[in-house]
């Protein structure tokens, strides 16, 4: 009987948290990628008035995407005014700040190798399976607190999910690593402008350790390269990939 009593309690309980549970998983499944756009632009100074830099954007994005397995893909670049190192993609718009192009001196191929990079991201629609993997890490913790399941047993749950997602995400950087320089290849720029552009942040980042960074960018550079890189593989290691990539492709020759 108390058995009984126990379930009908917990029943009712279940029903009257659940309209609530279910407006929260509505709110945590239902992406606004034009709200989050704004909110990034917005967090980032807004977008470059240079109209120069653009031009430059523009052109090579449009150079990369028609010699790529996707030349029908629907895109947006933009500039944006950020005076930190700054570039990623949303769903299918890509952003690349003012600083990337200044600290890399308009190198069209360096500049072209953050843009490969970015839309590999776009082509292989990782920023829309990143959140799909967050929004069932969020759920499943809401579920955890729903049935009221021990704090530890949830932080642990939540620390896996981390950690599958880091690793998941490195996997992602290291494909997009691969395939931008197959594709600046094809798009006619220097198919080692990724490699440099790494060797390059690398040398950055680590110059800092015994003074001020060779390129004197606003701020503290290596907290701008932690910061864009979290989640990534070490710089080093993804250098070393691409180049036992390359010495693999001689092989083949």
């Amino acid at each position: 009987m108390i058995f009984k009593i126990i379930a009908v309690i917990t029943a009712v309980y279940a029903i009257y948290r659940l309209p609530s549970a279910l407006v929260r998983l509505k709110k945590i499944f239902v992406v606004d990628w034009e709200r989050e756009k704004k909110k990034f632009i917005r967090k980032h100074g807004g977008i470059s008035p240079d109209g120069e830099e653009r031009k430059l954007v523009g052109t090579i994005t449009r150079r990369l995407v028609a010699c790529s397995d996707r030349p029908d893909l629907k895109y947006s670049v933009s500039v944006l005014a950020a005076s930190d190192l700054e570039a990623c993609a949303l769903d299918n718009h890509i952003f690349i700040s003012r600083a990337w192009l200044r600290l890399l001196a308009g190198d069209s191929h360096l500049v072209a190798a953050i843009l490969a990079h970015e839309l590999v991201h776009v082509m292989a629609r990782h920023g829309r399976l990143r959140s799909v993997y967050r929004k069932i890490m969020t759920a499943i913790e809401l579920l955890l607190s729903f049935l009221r399941i021990s704090s530890i047993f949830s932080r642990l749950i939540h620390y896996a999910f981390k950690y599958s997602e880091a690793d998941n995400s490195r996997d992602n950087e290291r494909e997009a690593d691969r395939k931008a320089t197959r594709l600046l290849e094809k798009a006619g720029f220097r198919p080692r402008a990724m490699e440099e552009l790494l060797e390059r942040l690398a040398e950055a980042y680590e110059s800092e350790g015994g003074g001020k960074p060779k390129e004197n960018m606003i701020g503290n550079l290596k907290n701008t390269i932690e910061r864009f890189f979290a989640t990534h593989p070490e710089l080093r290691d993804r250098i070393d990939e691409l180049k036992k990539g390359r010495e693999r492709a001689k092989r083949k020759i």
